[in-house]
């Protein structure tokens, strides 16, 4: 008996080792629980920053505690780089990643500015090796698994940004190195890593805020730009938040007629490996703009609580890694003509328990009239008939219809497809959601034996700002063709629509 109870607990040691392996084997696998952070800095060490590095000097050990109370399990890397041929170097790696704050700061002491002489020195700098470095410097040694965030002090443009037609970027120079701001910019995003641009507004600063926006929105999700303030701790620690757990306040159309009805949408994306719980939303109005009882959707469809001009939906939802949050609202436009800026703030919790509040902002223009738009549309890409195109016009003063340009595509699957030119478009409703009628003439024809080029329809797109609870929108098209060429298609779609 004595020898059988041995057996049986030499049995229940065995497999608790087992079970235990395996469940450790299966833990390693697994995500890290704590919300890991991996941020590096990056200098422009050329002369024109000097002032600006000694500030990042004197700040050091602040930068890191304040973005540390926010994300404990963060770790830092300093790099410093300049253009090619400068005497202290073109890019150099002070200190590859790690959690010690000493280190850190003595990284940031180190950084020296330095002019270079040579004649052929230009506005740029080798910003485009930088990028490069941050995903293929090995030395670095990025977790696998942790948010990769890199954040750039500088006041220059990458060479030949411009020549790549980024948005507010204007220098055609040659890189020294043979890169591609586009293609390095595109590199960065595959490998996951965040640009947050920081802009040192000087004397001598030769790149616009604008340049450095389309810099952070080419790399990965939660790229942004801003100015540097003169608190610079405070500026690093409300980007990285607003990085970390990316939250947009954008309006359905940058442009609202006076007196009339416009649309926001709000959205927080998660980038990480772990989901993040969102607590709450607020968006805060400026005066003339008023919220329409009842026109919450998407996140909820609860009414807001009401304290000004400040909205604020309160509720508890999770949102799962590389997924989104979005909340619809509508507001009345103000009769006074002008740029209208509302503000939107979020209550984030991390997976470890640790609160971010990111924010965003954004610009309405009220006008007594809209000069252009455009529309895109699309439906599914499973159904039996496909339609896709887009539409633009430019209207006359006191018009809503006016020549349009544009083809709409219709495909139906084993029969064929047809072409068709917009020639007309017209405004029924321009407020949330707008609505447009497109009218068409076919100009090809493959699989229908009697549809022929020539013969008109018409294209009524409903652009419902409605969103559902899986974060598509309610807007649907009805297409009425001759019954040779197919016949009337209603169906749901997405829309998109632009001012111009």
């Amino acid at each position: 008996m004595g020898r059988l109870k041995l057996i049986l607990l030499a049995i229940g040691l065995g497999l608790f080792i087992l079970v235990n392996g395996q469940e450790s084997a299966a833990n390693g696998a697994r995500p890290p629980s704590t919300a890991q952070l991996d941020l590096e800095l990056a200098f422009d060490g050329t002369a024109s920053m000097e002032s600006a590095i000694a500030q990042a000097k004197q700040a050091g050990v602040g930068i890191t505690d304040g973005v540390v109370s926010l994300l404990p399990d963060t770790r830092f890397s300093v790099v410093v780089f300049r253009d090619r041929g400068n005497p202290a170097g073109e890019y150099e790696l002070l200190q590859p990643f790690t959690s010690d704050p000493a280190a850190i700061k003595k990284a940031i002491g180190q950084i020296k500015t330095a002019f270079n002489p040579s004649p052929d020195n230009g506005p740029a700098e080798s910003y485009n090796l930088a990028f490069r470095k941050s995903y293929g410097d090995s030395q670095m040694n990025w977790r696998p698994s942790s948010r990769k965030i890199v954040l750039v002090m500088g006041d220059a443009e990458p060479n030949g940004a411009g020549t790549e037609g980024l948005s507010g970027c204007h220098d055609h120079s040659k890189d020294p190195e043979g890169l591609s701001t586009r293609q390095e910019l595109a590199n960065m995003r595959a490998a996951s890593r965040t640009l947050v641009m920081v802009r040192e507004p000087s004397e001598e600063v030769s790149a616009s805020l604008q340049c450095y926006q389309s810099l952070g929105a080419g790399a990965y999700v939660g790229g942004l730009a801003e100015n540097a303030g003169g608190d610079l701790v405070a500026s690093i620690v409300e980007l990285i938040q607003s990085a970390y757990a990316p939250l947009s306040l954008r309006p359905d159309l940058r442009t609202a007629v006076r007196a009339g009805r416009a649309g926001y949408t709000v959205t927080l994306q998660n980038p990480n490996v772990l989901p993040l719980t969102i607590a709450s939303l607020g968006v805060t109005l400026p005066p003339g703009l008023r919220y329409i009882h009842g026109t919450s959707s998407g996140a909820t469809r609860t009414e807001p609580a009401v304290a000004g001009q400040k909205l604020t939906w309160s509720f508890t939802k999770t949102v799962a890694s590389n997924q989104q949050l979005r909340l619809h609202l509508d507001v009345r436009t103000p009769s006074r003509l002008g740029t209208y800026r509302s503000s939107a703030l979020a209550s984030v919790e991390t997976a470890a328990g640790n609160h971010l509040a990111p924010h965003a902002a954004s610009a309405l223009h009220v006008k007594r009239r809209i000069s252009a738009i455009a529309f895109g549309f699309g439906t599914a890409r499973g159904a039996t008939r496909r339609v896709t195109g887009g539409a633009a016009a430019r209207f006359r003063a006191h018009t809503m219809s006016a020549p349009g340009r544009g083809s709409v595509v219709v495909r139906t699957r084993g029969k064929g497809s047809v072409k068709l030119r917009v020639t007309r478009l017209q405004l029924e409703k321009l407020v949330s959601p707008t609505r447009a009628r497109f009218s068409l003439r076919v100009v090809s024809v493959h699989g229908f034996a009697g549809c022929r080029t020539g013969s008109r329809a018409t294209l009524r797109a409903f652009a419902s700002t409605f969103l559902r609870a899986d974060n598509s929108t309610g807007s649907y098209l009805r297409l009425m063709l001759p019954r040779a060429c197919g016949g009337t298609i209603s169906r749901p779609a997405r829309i998109t629509v632009t001012d111009r």
